[in-house]
């Protein structure tokens, strides 16, 4: 009894000791991030909704964008996609385009293809998520955001016309959003959630 009662201890007390070695790993990795930081894949943090929800807390832009302008789309036009504008859309409404135009070289592929600081899970940002680009990474030279348009993953379907989509230009100091023909070449920046 007292071989069992000593084997126990020393198995509960190993347990216990790897929980603790758990905890401290976990809570190392817990790290929070601050707007304009490095991220953890070595872009920079533009938005911190506060508490980890539906598996993403930050949102961070890649260090650099796409090499070349890009068009939207893959030299066609498709019908709507039902493409969203909110924050936290981005990486759902990629998917969706590249669903819809297959493989290429236009933005939402170019950015879902993107890897960098061994993170492979970017996308194209939406409309607001450029919005919130624009509004928190200032100076934009500081973030190598250059002073012209940038699309994102939203279309506009107020004009009923497939492949009018949202745009983000870079001036200071004032926002401005808005909508153009997906043929047209504009800067490419993925973003990423964790």
């Amino acid at each position: 009894d007292e071989a069992a009662n000593n084997g126990n201890r020393i198995e509960q007390n190993s347990t216990h000791a790897n929980l603790k070695k758990t905890d401290a790993l976990n809570t190392a990795n817990r790290k929070n991030y601050y707007i304009g930081e490095k991220g953890p894949g070595g872009g920079y943090i533009f938005f911190d909704r506060g508490s980890n929800s539906k598996g993403w807390r930050y949102l961070e832009a890649a260090p650099t964008d796409i090499k070349m302008k890009v068009r939207w789309y893959r030299n066609r036009l498709s019908r709507y996609i039902t493409l969203q504008t909110a924050i936290g859309t981005g990486k759902e409404n990629t998917r969706k385009i590249i669903i819809s135009y297959g493989s290429g070289s236009y933005a939402a592929k170019l950015c879902a293809n993107y890897s960098n600081n061994g993170k492979r899970d970017w996308f194209l940002p939406s409309k607001d998520e450029l919005v919130k680009i624009h509004k928190n990474l200032r100076p934009f030279s500081s973030y190598g955001f250059k002073l012209n348009g940038y699309w994102s993953s939203s279309e506009d379907n107020t004009e009923g016309i497939p492949g009018i989509v949202w745009y983000q230009m870079f001036w200071e100091p004032q926002e401005f959003c808005g909508v153009e023909d997906g043929s047209m070449k504009l800067n490419v920046r993925p973003i990423r959630a964790f």
